[in-house]
C-alpha cells in the first residue's frame, strides 16, 4: 500500500506568493528602468529573469483566464498594483482543492501504483502544482529501507520556467543528484550536458554526477551482434551461442533455453553498458575539472519479469538488470551521511566541548579565585557522559543496520557467491550445494 501526503499553500501563503510574483513581473516594466540600469546590465538581466519566471508561474496558476493578461498586469497607472493583486487573490480563492483537504494538507492511501498515480496527478493539474509545496509518497520498498529519500524533479528543458526554478532550489538540499536518461540518447542528451555543465561550475558544493541510463535491457540482438563483433567472436560469446542453439534444439528444455537466452543477451547488454559508460566518462571527466561521475545502466523489464524464469535464469536477469547495484549505491548514501555525522561529532562538537573545559580551567587558574557552582560541574559531567553514550548507541545501531543485518539477510547469497568465485579461481566445474 501507498500513503500519500500533500502540503500546499494555505490562503495566507498564496496571497504572499501572488504579491511577490506580481511585483517581480511588473518590476521589469517600470517606466525608465532600462535607462536607470543601463550601467548595471547584471542587475537588469536578473530582474528580467525574475520577471520571466513570475510570468510563467502566474500563467500556470491561472491558465485560460481572460482576466489575467500581460497588459493588465503591466498597468502602471495609480493603484493598478493593488487592483490587479486583489483580482488575482479572488481568482485564487476559486481554485478547487480536494474536498477533504484542510489547512494546506491532504492525505490519502492507495492500494496500487496506478491508484497512487491517479491521486497524485490531481495536484499536477494547471493551477494547483505551483501552489503545491511537496508531495510525499511512503511505501515499503527495499531501496528506502535505510532512510534514503528519493525526489523526482523536472529536467532543465521543461518548457515551464517556474518548474525549472523550483527544481533548482530543491537541488541545493540534495546529498546526491541522479540524472535519468534513456541509454540510447544519454550521450547526446542536452539536459544531461546542461546539468553536468552546471555541476562543473558549482562553487561550494560537491562536484558529483550520477547518471542512470534506463532501458539497458532493451537491446536489439541482430543489431548488437553487428555492432559488437568482439563479443560475437569472444570465447564467452561463442560458448553462449552454442548453448543457446543446443537448448532450443532439445525439446522440452524451456529452463535451459531461458538460461542460454539470458546469458547470451546480457553479453551484449554488458558490452553496450561498458561502451556508454566509457563514452560518458570521456565526455565529462577531464583533467581540468574535479568532476566525478557514477554511471548505472539499469533495465526494469527483465527485473520485473524475473519471477517467471527458472532459478538460474532469474539470477542472471536480476544481476544483469543493474538494479541491485543501483540499490546498493542508494543505501551507501545514507551510510556516508551517518559516517559524516559521526566525524562531525568527533571533530567539531566533541572538540568544542573539550575547548569549553579548557577555557573554564584556564579561568580557574587565575590569581583571583573563581567560585563555581558544584551543580554546573555535575551537569557538565552528565552531559559529557550522555553525549558519549549516545554516540556509542548510534554507532552500534549503524553497525547493526548497515553491516550485521544485511550480512545475516544475505548469508545464503554470500555463500553461493563465494562458491561461485572459488570455482572461477580453481577452474573447477563441479556443482556445490549448501545445506
Amino acid at each position: 500500500p501507498f500513503t500519500i501526503e500533500v502540503e500546499y499553500c494555505n490562503e495566507e501563503e498564496i496571497n504572499e506568493q501572488l504579491h511577490e510574483l506580481l511585483f517581480s513581473y511588473r518590476e521589469l516594466y517600470q517606466p525608465g528602468i532600462e535607462k536607470e540600469l543601463e550601467n548595471n546590465q547584471q542587475l537588469y538581466q536578473e530582474i528580467e529573469r525574475k520577471s520571466t519566471v513570475a510570468a510563467s508561474t502566474l500563467q500556470s496558476i491561472f491558465p485560460d483566464r481572460p482576466e489575467v493578461t500581460p497588459s493588465q498586469m503591466k498597468d502602471q497607472s495609480e493603484g493598478a498594483f493593488e487592483r490587479v493583486l486583489q483580482n488575482l487573490k479572488r481568482l485564487a480563492s476559486l481554485i478547487e482543492w480536494p474536498a477533504d483537504a484542510k489547512n494546506g494538507r491532504w492525505t490519502a492511501t492507495a492500494a496500487s501504483a496506478a491508484e497512487c498515480h491517479d491521486k497524485v496527478a490531481y495536484f499536477m493539474k494547471k493551477g494547483l502544482w505551483p501552489l503545491t509545496n511537496v508531495v510525499r509518497i511512503y511505501l515499503n520498498a527495499q531501496v528506502l529501507k535505510t532512510g534514503v529519500i528519493l525526489a523526482d524533479l523536472p529536467g532543465y528543458r521543461d518548457i515551464n520556467l517556474a518548474r525549472v526554478r523550483k527544481a533548482e532550489q530543491y537541488l541545493l538540499r540534495c546529498h546526491e543528484v541522479f540524472i535519468v536518461a534513456n541509454i540510447n540518447r544519454v550521450i547526446s542528451d542536452q539536459s544531461v550536458e546542461r546539468f553536468v555543465s552546471n555541476q562543473m561550475k558549482a562553487s561550494g558544493r560537491r562536484k558529483f554526477v550520477t547518471i542512470v541510463c534506463t532501458h539497458a535491457d532493451d537491446v536489439d540482438l541482430p543489431a548488437a551482434e553487428k555492432k559488437y563483433k568482439s563479443v560475437v567472436n569472444s570465447e564467452a560469446g561463442k560458448k553462449a551461442l552454442r548453448a543457446k542453439k543446443s537448448a532450443w534444439e532439445r525439446n522440452g528444455s524451456a529452463a535451459a533455453a531461458q538460461i542460454a537466452d539470458t546469458e547470451y543477451k546480457y553479453l551484449f547488454v554488458s558490452a553496450r553498458n561498458t561502451s556508454v559508460e566509457r563514452a560518458l566518462r570521456q565526455r565529462y571527466e577531464t583533467s581540468l575539472t574535479a568532476l566525478s561521475i557514477n554511471v548505472f545502466c539499469v533495465g526494469n523489464r527483465d527485473y520485473e519479469g524475473a519471477e517467471y524464469r527458472s532459478q538460474e535464469a532469474r539470477q542472471k536477469a536480476l544481476k544483469g538488470s543493474g538494479i541491485p547495484d543501483l540499490r546498493r549505491f542508494c543505501h551507501s548514501i545514507v551510510g556516508q551521511a551517518q559516517y559524516d555525522a559521526s566525524i562531525h561529532f568527533l571533530e567539531v562538537e566533541l572538540a568544542s566541548l573539550v575547548q569549553s573545559l579548557e577555557v573554564w580551567l584556564s579561568v580557574s587558574e587565575q590569581e583571583k579565585p573563581v567560585t563555581v557552582d558544584p551543580q554546573v560541574i555535575t551537569d557538565l559531567q552528565a552531559n559529557l557522559e550522555q553525549e558519549i553514550e549516545n554516540y556509542a548507541e548510534d554507532t552500534e545501531d549503524m553497525i547493526e543496520s548497515g553491516i550485521a543485518d544485511p550480512m545475516m539477510r544475505h548469508d545464503r547469497g554470500f555463500n553461493d557467491h563465494a562458491l561461485e568465485m572459488s570455482q572461477e579461481w580453481t577452474g573447477l566445474t563441479l556443482r556445490f550445494s549448501v545445506l
